[in-house]
């Protein structure tokens, strides 16, 4: 019988390399079952493979139920996950990776795998031994050469190749086009939505009164998002404008966003975006093309950050194109991240061999170390 994903992504090169991993179990390692957006991700991961006909679970420390019942995957406690040699396992969280790992000796010798769902890094001014939860982090997954890496975005990439000198595989979120999809007949003109769940998707700023007082003296009717998925996603099919505030978190050591799924959901579903130049946003909103994107690295205070956020949606409430603007940007995410295109650079990624080091690593300007 063929899975539905070889039905929809018509590719037998996919079918040919799923059957690569018959026989070999993939385990998805995660801290808790939080609404949080890498919990999402493993469940969609498993949610793939289990439909290509291969074993795949995701693994918590503790019995727990779906935050995200919509994917079907299987769920197993640590305990219960017997080792086997022939074990993949991908961690989602680098210290859920070696917590796993650790228990059991056995572990050590499987195919082991960190998907980095963010950069962590120093601020510019602060010397790297005041940031030891960044040596804790580098100690346990990409200094490590027996732990592969995979990256959700092309910044992540950049990142540990110039700050490690280590390749990864790039394996981006996939956007729920099933769940995320436009409906013109409900957008409102001039509604803006913002997201309040720290956790939801990967957002770790909650909708800021300041931002949402500063949108409203402008005319904006502001819509605060929350809730579980499908209502986040009926908010956002509802809204003209999306305005993502998220920069990071600058707490002793500095964290970027990987990929930004609350920015694609909504373009997915139509919206006009704006958000701040921040990790990997960069690999689905391309600043006047898809979307806005606001410069705000550390130097940036928040009281200006909000006037360009406020600045930025303004004016792209008012272009002549912004029809057009949210048409192609609802098709660069539901063409480039659905759940078919996503399939083929996971199942790729784990039936190819590491990548090997470039001679030169790649620099940037956005982290230092």
């Amino acid at each position: 019988m063929t899975s539905t994903i070889d039905e929809a992504a018509g590719d037998e090169t996919l079918h040919a390399r799923a059957l690569r991993l018959t026989g070999r179990r993939i385990v998805h390692v995660v801290p808790h079952l939080n609404v949080n957006g890498g919990i999402k991700v493993a469940l969609q991961q498993a949610e793939i493979l289990g439909d290509l006909g291969l074993e795949s679970l995701v693994a918590t420390p503790r019995p727990a139920s779906s935050p995200f019942p919509r994917y079907r995957a299987t769920l197993a406690t640590w305990d219960a996950v017997e080792p086997r040699a022939s074990d993949i396992v991908i961690g989602h969280w680098p210290e859920a990776l070696e917590r796993f790992v650790a228990a059991h000796p056995d572990r050590r010798r499987m195919r082991r795998i960190y998907h980095a769902q963010a950069c962590f890094y120093t601020r510019r001014d602060q010397p790297r031994d005041e940031a030891p939860d960044l040596d804790v982090y580098a100690q346990h997954t990409v200094l490590r050469p027996d732990i592969e890496l995979f990256a959700v975005s092309r910044e992540v990439q950049r990142y540990f190749l110039y700050a490690f000198g280590r390749p990864s595989r790039r394996v981006p979120n996939w956007i729920d086009t099933r769940l995320f999809t436009p409906d013109p007949s409900l957008r409102v003109r001039g509604r803006v939505g913002l997201l309040r769940h720290r956790d939801y998707g990967g957002d770790n700023s909650p909708a800021d009164a300041p931002l949402v007082d500063a949108l409203d003296a402008r005319g904006f009717e502001v819509v605060v998002l929350a809730g579980s998925e499908e209502e986040v996603a009926d908010g956002l099919r509802r809204c003209e404008l999306f305005v993502s505030a998220s920069r990071g978190e600058p707490n002793g050591w500095r964290r970027t966003e990987g990929f930004q799924l609350p920015t694609a959901e909504a373009m997915a579903c139509g919206c006009l975006v704006v958000s701040v130049d921040t990790g990997g946003v960069g690999d689905h909103l391309i600043d006047g093309a898809t979307g806005v994107l606001v410069d705000a690295d550390d130097s940036v205070d928040a009281a200006t950050l909000q006037g360009r956020l406020v600045a930025a949606t303004v004016r792209v409430a008012h272009n002549p194109d912004r029809t057009l603007l949210a048409e192609r940007a609802a098709t660069t995410v539901r063409t480039a991240f659905c759940r078919e295109r996503v399939a083929e650079q996971l199942v790729v990624a784990l039936a190819e061999p590491a990548p090997s080091a470039p001679r030169r690593p790649v620099p940037s300007a956005r982290w230092t170390l």
